[in-house]
């Protein structure tokens, strides 16, 4: 009987132990490209496009001061779809328009949480899609960003600005859905 316990128990171990290592190892891949798990970085509009099978809400309206394409493209798969695109400032090369879309209109916009940011202010405000919300921000970094969320099209979209509120509601405004990586 305390053979048969002491095997049992052997047994139990070198399975908690292989849980806890297969975990870890899970984590790596998320660890090493700084993202979300189960967040996929490609290399354009397009492929996020392919791998979705979905338009993306892009500017129609495209401040001369960013940079085209974007110079990070993220998508989710599940449980809700979603796609961030990332646009540099031309002189800075440092993200300046950030926009986050939901592909699944019960979701929450885009790819990550956005977290680590202070509300300075919020007001809402009426797009020609809707209303909206737009937020001045400051990131934990100093940055202040303006934040426009909203359902454009029928998706949950989150844009954020290192800019005027204005531009950003004028970007905001011009969200058409494309199929093409063409420059706006």
């Amino acid at each position: 009987m305390r053979d048969g316990a002491r095997i049992m128990m052997g047994l139990a171990s070198v399975g908690v132990v292989t849980i806890v290592l297969l975990r870890a190892l899970d984590s790596i891949p998320a660890a090493l490209s700084a993202g979300a798990r189960g967040v996929i970085r490609v290399a354009s509009i397009a492929d996020v496009q392919r791998r979705v099978d979905a338009p993306l809400l892009l500017p129609a309206y495209f401040p001369d001061t960013l940079r085209w394409p974007p110079t990070d493209v993220r998508f989710v798969r599940t449980p809700h779809p979603g796609v961030t695109l990332a646009f540099a400032g031309r002189q800075s090369g440092r993200a300046r328009l950030i926009v986050s879309q939901s592909l699944d209109s019960n979701a929450a916009p885009g790819v990550g949480s956005h977290a680590d940011v202070a509300v300075l202010h919020e007001t809402s405000i009426k797009l020609e899609a809707g209303p909206g919300t737009l937020r001045r921000l400051e990131s934990a970094d100093g940055t202040v960003w303006q934040e426009l969320t909203s359902t454009i099209r029928g998706r949950n979209v989150r844009l954020r600005y290192r800019g005027s509120a204005r531009e950003l509601i004028a970007i905001a405004q011009g969200l058409r859905e494309d199929s093409s990586e063409a420059s706006p």
